[in-house]
């Protein structure tokens, strides 16, 4: 199950992570600590 989980979210996190590098505005950090909070938020509950 977690090697499922990393397969879905290693890709969508690295395009993430490289459109905050091609940009880098203050908003996208906001969207990065709102992500990772969800992130944390979900695996709490699973």
């Amino acid at each position: 199950m977690d090697s499922l989980i990393e397969l879905i979210l290693e890709p969508v996190f690295d395009r993430f992570v490289l459109r905050i590098k091609q940009m880098e505005p203050v908003n996208e950090i906001g969207g990065l600590k709102k992500l990772i909070k969800k992130f944390s938020d979900y695996f709490k509950r699973a």
